[in-house]
């Protein structure tokens, strides 16, 4: 496996691999931030089966953390990350070792060249990472967009529980016109539904003991929406906003029987364009003033899947998680 700590050396080993080809290589790109567990490892294995080579890149991208967000006290836990991907079968590992690599220094600002896309803004859903995290899509969309010009693979792996990363980045590949596959893998849980993160390792073990509860209210909303698409078929009607925020109730009130969580919000999302379908706000915002409509609508054709998800803090960590809710069309019953 090979180790590369420049955009230079990477690209060389990329040229390396055209230039000893019988045939044009397939290259996968797993992204990360280090801090690697079984979540990581599920995608890596995807990625793997996908390409003939695959590239990991690890690095703790400060411009997507805020002011008060943890870049300090981000886990880096590199011999550990190695060692992981080779036993994978990684065959190169892209881990600048300086911020400077990534982003050289300037005197027009820390990050002068940034990418912005229009549903990862805080202003398009008021209940999602965008408005919650005020510019953190923006580093993420610009490391993004960075790393699929230095590794140039065709095919690049996001895991599902980003739900909002994956259309962002899907968006940003459509708009600007890039040249690689842009594939999803499903999210990775522990035996109790609770979702694999690297931010799972702050929680005390009493804290550990109510995590379960985000992904028992998810799926209580996804029963919830089963019924609701039963009663459209029998009923002759279409799904509406309505249905949806009886969704996000049912899930909220689940949430509420779990006092050590502090809900940042719940909400529903179509997935395409994380258009805002329903929200409710958390405790500081007023979960019992839930913003649920500005208006009653059907679902239109156009839109396939909703992501139906969660923020909250537990303790010192801020967890997401999300399950998603097809739309049906000729067979709503069969939902």
């Amino acid at each position: 496996m090979r180790v590369v700590r420049t955009v230079q050396a990477c690209r060389e080993y990329r040229e390396t691999l055209r230039a000893e080809a019988t045939r044009p290589p397939s290259v996968a790109v797993v992204m990360t931030m280090g801090a690697l567990h079984a979540g990581h490892s599920s995608l890596i294995r995807s990625a793997r089966a996908s390409s003939t080579h695959l590239f990991v890149t690890l690095f703790v991208n400060p411009a997507q953390f805020g002011p008060q967000e943890d870049l300090k006290r981000y886990p880096r836990t590199e011999d550990d990350d190695l060692r992981r991907c080779a036993q994978l079968g990684v065959d190169c590992v892209f881990a600048p070792d300086r911020v400077e690599e990534m982003y050289p220094p300037s005197r027009l600002g820390r990050w002068p060249t940034t990418v912005e896309v229009t549903c990862g803004r805080a202003t398009h859903h008021r209940g999602s990472e965008g408005a919650s995290r005020p510019g953190f899509f923006v580093g993420v969309a610009t490391v993004v967009c960075k790393l699929l010009h230095i590794v140039q693979p065709d095919v690049a792996w996001f895991g599902a529980k980003d739900a909002q990363q994956c259309c962002i980045v899907r968006r940003m590949v459509r708009d600007l016109n890039m040249s690689v596959e842009v594939r999803e893998a499903p999210t990775v849980r522990e035996p109790d539904g609770v979702a694999l993160s690297s931010r799972n390792r702050y929680l005390t073990p009493a804290e550990r003991a109510c995590a379960p509860t985000i992904y028992e209210a998810l799926r209580a909303g996804q029963e919830v929406w089963a019924t609701r698409c039963a009663e459209c078929a029998r009923d002759g009607r279409g799904l509406r906003r309505s249905d949806l925020c009886v969704v996000l109730q049912v899930v909220a009130q689940r949430l509420r029987q779990q006092p050590a969580l502090r809900v940042i919000y719940v909400s529903a999302a179509d997935v395409d364009e994380w258009t805002d379908w329903g929200t409710i706000l958390g405790e500081e915002d007023g979960l019992n003033a839930p913003v649920l409509t500005d208006r009653d609508e059907e679902i239109g054709e156009e839109v396939r899947e909703v992501a139906l998800c969660v923020a909250a803090w537990l303790g010192g960590a801020r967890l997401i998680d999300n399950v998603r809710l097809m739309v049906p069309r000729a067979h709503p019953s069969e939902a």
